[in-house]
């Protein structure tokens, strides 16, 4: 940690600072457990400014996710465009307010063929806010278990957006979508 961050700590009270370096232990362990990014998967973070003030420690990330047989379980690798989840979400110090999350789905020419979004969260979630969706039907295999079939996409890419109060925060994370 930087000199700078480490005073932003000691200005904290102490159940904040814990708090605080609790949701950062988190979110750095949650992004250690992510399977590696392929055709069928892919997660990315970016900053989404500041949980608490001065102190930059909020990201807004993206998962996207095959079925399991197309997404590198058990060894498995196989190009694919069917996406079977989708996940955005926010983790940081701090809060965030009257929310809404929005999946942008574009095509190879940036013109946007799909949009899921949340309803607007009323009130303040603390150290983390998610929205996910499934895609397809869920089915059972026993090799699996269970898991969403999926829907196939286009080529392009999908952009996670997290509004809050009704204005755009920083960081917009992407992903592309191809075979």
């Amino acid at each position: 940690m930087s000199k700078t961050a480490v005073s932003d700590l000691t200005r904290l009270r102490p159940t904040r600072a814990v708090a605080l370096l609790v949701a950062v232990v988190a979110a750095v362990s949650a992004l250690a457990v992510v399977p590696a990014a392929s055709r069928a998967s892919a997660t990315g973070c970016t900053a989404s400014g500041f949980g608490i003030k001065w102190f930059s420690s909020a990201y807004t990330c993206i998962d996207i996710e095959g079925p399991p047989m197309l997404s590198g379980w058990l060894g498995h690798d196989r190009p694919s465009l069917v996406v079977s989840t989708s996940q955005v979400s926010w983790v940081g110090a701090g809060t965030v307010c009257n929310w809404k999350m929005v999946l942008r789905w574009t095509n190879v020419n940036g013109r946007v063929y799909r949009t899921d979004s949340s309803r607007v969260h009323v009130g303040c979630s603390v150290g983390r806010a998610v929205y996910g969706v499934h895609y397809g039907r869920q089915v059972y295999s026993s090799t699996y278990g269970w898991y969403w079939s999926g829907v196939s996409m286009r080529t392009g890419r999908v952009c996670g957006y997290l509004y809050e109060s009704g204005a755009l925060r920083p960081g917009v994370p992407c992903e592309s979508i191809h075979p």
